[in-house]
């Protein structure tokens, strides 16, 4: 399947609808454009990179099987991080030993009660930021990985997190501070102060 169908969401849904006439190319499109997102949001989540790879082979399983249900109210990439979510909570219950870090929060999500600094970010080191973001909130950590690695706008997590915008915007300016704050405890110092 090529991106020739005009715009990204175009392609998207002409993706979903070969899935729906059985056509695997369409499921080979979203694997390529969104697997290594979804990876990296599921990760995010559950915190083990092992099962987060299991928890997307999940997702494109049912999106395969749920292609005909996809009603096109939002966009396909929001539907694929909402499976994503969904497959992320179910796995969590599956094994909650095994996702502590993520643990209280999935729970809390699925129960609906649910800059990073440019110049720190500028003068950190990969490593340290990945290490940094990993040990923020999860909620926060959810946020910061959708905004700033997916790209989504507020509305869109806020549609995806089934929370207000101000709560998207809230999480993620304490997620900015709160990372800028670890990166600056583990010796990446902001110089232009």
């Amino acid at each position: 399947m090529r991106d020739d169908a005009g715009g990204s969401e175009e392609a998207d849904r002409a993706a979903v609808a070969a899935m729906r006439a059985g056509d695997q190319s369409g499921l080979r499109w979203l694997h390529a454009r969104y697997g290594r997102s979804l990876l990296g949001y599921v990760s995010a989540l559950v915190g083990d990179p092992g099962r987060a790879e299991e928890v997307v082979q999940d997702v494109l399983v049912a999106v395969w099987r749920g292609a005909s249900g996809f009603a096109g109210r939002g966009t396909v990439r929001g539907w694929l991080f909402s499976v994503a979510r969904r497959r992320a909570i179910s796995a969590y219950h599956a094994d909650p030993g095994r996702y502590e870090t993520a643990g209280e929060y999935l729970e809390a999500v699925e129960d609906g009660n649910a800059g990073p600094e440019p110049v720190a970010l500028a003068r950190a080191d990969l490593r340290a930021v990945v290490d940094a973001i990993g040990r923020l909130p999860a909620h926060h950590r959810e946020v910061l990985v959708l905004a700033c690695v997916e790209q989504m706008t507020g509305p869109e997590i806020a549609d995806l997190l089934e929370v207000p915008v101000g709560t998207v915007k809230s999480r993620l300016s304490l997620a900015r501070r709160g990372l800028a704050r670890l990166l600056t405890d583990q010796g990446v110092h902001d110089e232009s102060r």
